[in-house]
């Protein structure tokens, strides 16, 4: 008998302005600071660098922002010089208004974005610690296992129910670990712009099914075997 695991996915759409962006390079926080309205960088993918402090002091909130191509997401993580210091920054995904708070002394020292935009603020009070952030560029794709063959998973588009960003891609590897089992698909929210697209493709890679914000909502979808590759394309 199949096994069917149930996976609810809910899109939404938001258009966001072009940015300019700098030359990839390795910055010193203090050239950071010295710019009032931070520093903005493109990093391709599989390119990586960091964020250095060396103690010196700033009276200003610093920001230092990458971003990546549509189809990856930034891996940020750090590591601080002193272990009798624990200073505060913050991580932001524009054009989100969500703030997560970190520490350098984190026992979690990584973080990975949900978005190609990712932005870490140094408050002034943490510019005279001594303290290492590397970054670097993946392929934005999240793997979805599941061993018993009965449960319930849910994916949604990043910060839902906020809009989601344009120029943006995803793919969802969903596996499950018994020959047996199958995926059941059903959505529970479904606004995309009439060009952004979701994709279904079987454990061979070829798509045997698309759906764009033409559609109200698509039906409910079942696997061909127990692996499927949704990506989600945002335009």
């Amino acid at each position: 008998m199949e096994k069917y695991f149930v996976l609810f996915l809910v899109f939404l759409n938001l258009g966001v302005r072009a940015a300019d962006f700098r030359e990839f390079r390795v910055f010193e926080v203090s050239d950071v600071c010295e710019i009032s309205t931070g520093v903005r960088i493109y990093v391709d993918f599989g390119h990586s660098g960091q964020l250095r402090n060396s103690g010196v002091e700033s009276n200003n909130l610093c920001f230092f922002t990458l971003v990546t191509c549509p189809s990856c997401s930034i891996r940020l993580s750090w590591s601080p010089e002193d272990p009798n210091r624990c200073e505060k920054f913050l991580i932001v995904e524009p054009p989100y208004n969500v703030v997560r708070e970190k520490y350098i002394c984190d026992p979690q020292r990584e973080y990975v974005s949900k978005t190609r935009a990712l932005s870490l603020q140094i408050p002034p009070e943490s510019t005279n610690a001594t303290f290492t952030f590397f970054y670097e560029s993946l392929r934005n794709v999240v793997e979805v296992f599941e061993s018993s063959g009965e449960s319930t998973r849910t994916i949604q588009s990043p910060f839902f129910p906020a809009v989601y960003s344009r120029d943006f891609i995803v793919d969802y590897n969903i596996s499950c670990l018994r020959s047996d089992c199958r995926i059941r698909i059903i959505f529970t929210d479904f606004q995309l712009a009439l060009i952004s697209t979701v994709e279904f493709f079987d454990v061979n890679q070829e798509r045997f099914q698309i759906y764009s914000g033409a559609f109200f909502r698509p039906p409910v979808i079942f696997s061909p075997n127990s692996s499927i590759r949704i990506r989600f394309s945002a335009n």
